[in-house]
């Protein structure tokens, strides 16, 4: 029993460290890496990374396999804690690629391990897995979904500390377990194929509180909320599910199928239903991708358990990179495909009998983990501040407009404080944000809009532009009144774009209506000619409006002209310097962002403060009402 109780920690931790290291790793990728050297480069060292367990058929023939479990869980655990303690984002990337490739051996050695053990090992193995998601996105959400691996000072450290120090705990507390040099054959362990499937759709979504948020009904502490309820009914279904029928679980996977592909296109209510549903299946599924590791018919070596967790990394690897990359080239299909394609992969796991229960009721002791952190989302909603509104002295207000990058600096840190400290010190009533991810995995799975919100002490508007996890938002002090939001049209690139127009009062029975919008990159000014149109006729020649965003354009560009001929007023051409560049931050060498005013209103004070903390620089200036 005290055996099970350190494995069940061990599991638990590697996992929270392994989603962690995951993030960082696929953020430095895309922004560190493949934004300086071509996102289709960053797909090598993604490869290399994820095909890594294939690498123990080599070290086998060097050492034993239990050797193998020592090294890779404990190295994982000592690789995240130097991730902690270094701030060099190039040095990190390495880093966490490094703690990947230690945390898939370790994985394939501890299933090897799992094939020489009874039931009862295999099942707590299944709970380990899902008592780790579950604190895994507990921590999250304390942070706020920042991750602390992003965050310096002593509370970050110290968690790190505590992970890392209880994993090489509980890794020297079993050191002394056989380790047979056997597995089952291939057919058998086959299932381990669906945890790539598995791992996709936890982290981009079922796992994924600021996926649960974006959906436009609920706030930061609501959607942990259902993530956690989704982890309660999963732990209840690792013990129901695998008891059922092949045709039951089948039909498990086809309605969690119907889930993952509803997800990525769906809002508010519904979304919440089917993260609830759609995690309590995939984890009760666990049980029987574990169902083939058995001591029946053992051969010797580690080979098949190898190939097949090789192959559940590669199909992990392959279907996020897909998802993402999808937003950047035309491929012969959209991105809203390939969750489906996950939990088809799960049907791996539906045909597999299962790991047998030793109970016919939930641990109801693991039960009470998911239960007790509900004080973390109660936590967040008794610290929510309450968000002030004003209308006094509003004859002039200071305005931002920002491309904040996901929140991700020029260098590829995720460093959401440095880009509220540029919002701060400009103290501005309006703020227009481009580039709002809302748990994104390449961007950390980090909630932008919910974080400044209370950060900055602002309350906001979102309206999403490609999914519903990227998109534009408006803080303002200055009330909303109303607003609303649509698509703007397409052309040649595959990233959605938006529009957000929100209305404030500005007292006195006077309103503001205020458009952002973000237009395509890497476009024609064909492309993006039509999306000014749009937003030109969503403007509709109202007065008092401010229109402003990442346009995409240079001032000579016919897209760009069309602003000015519809009668708009560029505030940096009015009251600023117009040679002066936006993009990019660190050496710029285009004007790209603009803000415009209809001629009720006028401008004063522009400035472009220089910061790296995104890789476009900020808009401020004073809007003058009367």
């Amino acid at each position: 029993m005290r055996k099970n109780l350190w494995l069940l920690i061990l599991v638990a931790l590697s996992i929270l460290m392994g989603v962690q290291v995951v993030r960082v790793f696929v953020n430095t990728l895309v922004y560190a890496f493949g934004e300086r050297f071509g996102q289709t480069l960053a797909a090598v060292p993604a490869l290399f990374v994820f095909l890594s367990p294939f690498l123990v058929l080599l070290l086998a023939r060097l050492t034993s396999p239990r050797n193998l479990l020592l090294v890779g869980v404990g190295g994982l655990a000592i690789v995240r804690l130097i991730m902690q303690i270094s701030r060099d984002i190039n040095a990190n990337m390495i880093f966490a690629g490094l703690a990947i490739v230690l945390a898939l051996i370790g994985l394939v050695a501890a299933l090897h391990w799992l094939s020489s053990t009874d039931a009862a090992r295999r099942k707590v193995f299944a709970q380990g897995i899902v008592l780790g998601l579950i604190l895994e996105i507990a921590v999250h959400g304390a942070f706020l979904t920042w991750d602390y691996v992003w965050q310096p000072g002593i509370v970050p450290l110290i968690t790190a500390l505590v992970v890392s120090g209880l994993a090489l705990v509980a890794l020297w507390q079993l050191r002394g377990e056989a380790h047979p040099d056997q597995e089952p054959s291939f057919g058998a362990v086959r299932p381990l194929i669906a945890l790539g499937a598995f791992f996709m759709l936890e982290l981009l979504f079922l796992q994924n509180m600021a996926f649960v948020t974006s959906s436009g009904l609920t706030s930061l502490e609501v959607g942990l909320v259902v993530v956690l309820i989704g982890n309660a009914l999963g732990l209840w279904m690792l013990d129901w599910f695998p008891a059922q029928s092949v045709i039951v679980r089948v039909i498990g996977v086809l309605i969690l199928t119907v889930a993952a592909a509803l997800l990525p296109i769906m809002s508010g209510l519904l979304v919440i239903v089917l993260v609830i549903v759609g995690q309590g299946i995939a984890l009760g599924l666990l049980p029987s991708m574990l169902g083939g590791l058995t001591n029946a018919a053992p051969r010797t070596g580690i080979s098949r358990t190898t190939t097949a967790v090789s192959l559940g990394s590669l199909l992990f690897a392959l279907l996020t990179i897909l998802y993402y990359i999808s937003g950047l080239i035309t491929l012969p299909f959209t991105y809203t495909l390939l969750p489906p394609v996950a939990g088809i992969a799960m049907l791996l796991a539906a045909f597999t009998p299962a790991v047998p229960s030793t109970s016919k009721s939930p641990n109801w002791r693991l039960l009470a983990v998911p239960a007790a952190l509900l004080i973390v989302p109660l936590a967040l909603y008794v610290t929510r501040p309450t968000l002030p509104t004003s209308t006094e002295n509003t004859d002039s207000f200071r305005m931002v407009n920002y491309n904040i990058h996901q929140g991700i600096s020029y260098w590829g840190w995720v460093d959401l404080e440095a880009v509220a400290q540029v919002i701060e010190a400009q103290n501005p009533s309006l703020v227009n944000l481009q580039e709002i991810s809302r748990g994104w995995l390449i961007a950390g799975s980090v909630d932008n809009a919910e974080w400044l919100s209370r950060r900055l002490n602002m309350p906001f508007v979102y309206a999403p532009g490609h999914d519903y996890q990227f998109g534009n938002m408006i803080l303002s002090r200055l009330p909303i009144v109303d607003w609303s939001w649509e698509r703007l049209p397409l052309k040649d690139v595959p990233l959605g774009r938006a529009l957000i127009r929100a209305t404030l009062d500005l007292g006195e029975g006077r309103t503001l209506n205020v458009i952002n919008t973000h237009l395509s990159a890497y476009a024609t000014t064909e492309s993006r000619i039509p999306q000014v149109e749009a937003l030109l006729a969503n403007w509709n020649n109202a007065p008092y409006t401010l229109i402003s965003g990442d346009m995409n354009a240079h001032p000579e560009d016919a897209d760009t002209a069309m602003f000015a001929a519809a009668g708009l007023t560029s505030a940096q051409d009015v009251a600023g310097d117009p040679t002066a560049l936006t993009f990019s931050s660190a050496d710029p060498y285009e004007r790209i962002d603009y803000i415009y005013a209809t001629a009720e209103l006028s401008f004063a004070d522009f400035v472009i403060p220089q910061t790296q903390a995104s890789d476009h620089l900020p808009l401020a200036v004073t809007v003058i009402t009367r």
